[in-house]
Parts: C-alpha cells; structure tokens; sequence
C-alpha cells in the first residue's frame, strides 16, 4: 500500500536518502514536504522504505523527485507503483511532469512514456575554488534578496519557467543560507537571482537564473565567497557556455544527467536564462 508521508517521517526518509548515497539533509526533506507531497510504502514497523515527492506547479506543471527504494525492498515493483501512482493522480491528466534521471537509469523512465528533453552536467567544486571574474562586475549591482524585490523576483522565474514556481521558491529561499538579486548598475532593472543551501560542509547553488552569462557568472562568485567548503551545481546543457566557464574556475564534472518529460516534447519558458538548477527534485 502506498501511504502519503509527513515530517514524522523526515528521520527514516533522511536515513533512505543516506543509503542511496544521496546529500540531503533533514531541511532538504522539510522543504521538499513543505514544497510537495511525498509518497512511499511502509514497512510492518510504519518505518518508510520507498520515496516518491510529487511537486506541483499549478495546471502547467508538476515535477516528480527522490524516488528511492530501500536496498533490501528493491525488486519488489515498489518503485513502479509509486510512478504509475504519480502518473494517475495528475490533475489535469495531460499535465506535463518533469523530473531528472539518474544517468544509469534513464530506461527506467521510458516505459511511462517519459521522453529525455535536455541534460545537465553536475559540478562540483573543491573548497577554495573561486569563479573567474566576468570583467562586467561594474555594470551588476548584487544585492540580498528581500521583501523589496521578491515578487519582482518570482516574477522573473514565472517568465523563465512558464508556470508558477512560488510555493517552493518561498520555502526554498527561507532554507537558503544565501540569497541575491542581480540589478542593472545604478537602476532597478532586474536582471536575475541566485541562491545557495548548505548539505553539510556542501554549497549547492541553485536557483541560478540570469539574463546573461555575465550575469550569472557574477551571481555564482558572489554566493561562493564567504564559503570555505565544497561546492555543488547542476547546470543545463543549454548553457555549456556556463559549463566551461565553471569547468575553467576549477569545478570537475561528476555526471551528466537527463531532464525527462511527460505529456509535453519541450520544456516550457525561456530556458536559455536558467543557469542552475533549483534543485534535482523540482527540475
């Protein structure tokens, strides 16, 4: 039986990300129940075994992520229940669903009719690394991200995105430990944002969205300087100009990963200017 989980369960779900060998952390797993919903099985104990969170970005979107079954409940179809669950509980039916694969995994996908879009290549960085400077520095004004711009930010994100991502902004962005809107020098013209959540001695940086290279390149060495550790970053293939960019600063690629969609041949918005991730689980 499929069960819907809660925060109760953030402990044994922190404990299946672990055994996946995963780096989330007990508030990566509240933001994502706060963001979504989360569904799995349950043992005889009521301990969970398997995970699935569904995200829903009102009727144009809903992103599917941290599917996980335990190591010794695998091979038991648990973790094709919870996608065919997923898929028949999508409201309106043709709604498109977004998630993205492991590398080794990607047939796993196919048989829902889930069809690889685009790719990203996750970096990561060792600490110290610094971002090469863009030499536009003085034509960016970076700033915190307060209540002042934060609608014109979530804003910003709809129009990139082409749905509405600003539930799990909200509770993304208040788990953030840094946080920054980009403005044209001197102006208020709104050029992108960025954000970073700590896992550990880990920087994940996402979301990263610009209007430009320069843009983002400014933004990503701005969340990096005060941290003294690792950095982590999921970059679309779109932007392989941000890619060699970072690869150039001293980031190493780990793996390159699909962006699979359902219901839909392309993503929505304008990507082009999505230059990290939110995160895996929202695509």
């Amino acid at each position: 039986m499929i069960h819907t989980l809660n925060e109760n369960d953030i402990p044994a779900l922190l404990a299946l990300s672990q055994s996946a060998g995963w780096e989330h952390t007990r508030e990566d797993w509240r933001t994502l129940l706060l963001a979504g919903t989360a569904y799995g099985h349950r043992d005889e104990s009521g301990r969970p075994v398997s995970s699935l969170v569904v995200t829903e970005f009102g009727p144009r979107m809903a992103a599917l992520g941290m599917l996980i079954v335990c190591q010794k409940n695998r091979r038991l179809g648990l973790a094709h229940d919870l996608m065919r669950h997923a898929i028949a509980g999508n409201r309106p039916t043709d709604r498109p669903l977004v998630l993205v694969a492991g590398s080794k995994v990607e047939g796993f996908y196919t048989p829902f009719g889930f069809k690889t879009v685009e790719r990203i290549s996750k970096l990561q960085a060792p600490p110290g690394t610094q971002v090469a400077g863009s030499g536009f520095a003085d034509k960016i004004d970076l700033v915190p991200l307060d209540d002042a711009n934060r609608m014109r930010m979530i804003g910003l994100d709809h129009q990139v995105h082409g749905y509405d991502r600003s539930r799990m902004l909200k509770v993304r962005l208040e788990q953030a430990c840094v946080r920054q809107v980009a403005l044209k020098k001197g102006q208020e013209t709104l050029l992108g944002y960025g954000a970073g959540v700590l896992q550990g001695e880990q920087l994940l940086l996402g979301p990263v969205i610009g209007f430009n290279l320069f843009t983002a390149q400014e933004m990503a060495a701005a969340l990096m300087e005060s941290h003294a550790g690792p950095v982590r970053i999921d970059v679309p293939h779109q932007r392989r100009d941000f890619i060699e960019t970072l690869l150039a600063s001293g980031f190493e690629e780990l793996d390159q990963q699909p962006i699979m969609l359902l219901n839909a041949t392309e993503l929505p918005g304008r990507r082009d200017h999505v230059f990290a991730l939110t995160s895996q689980a929202w695509s």
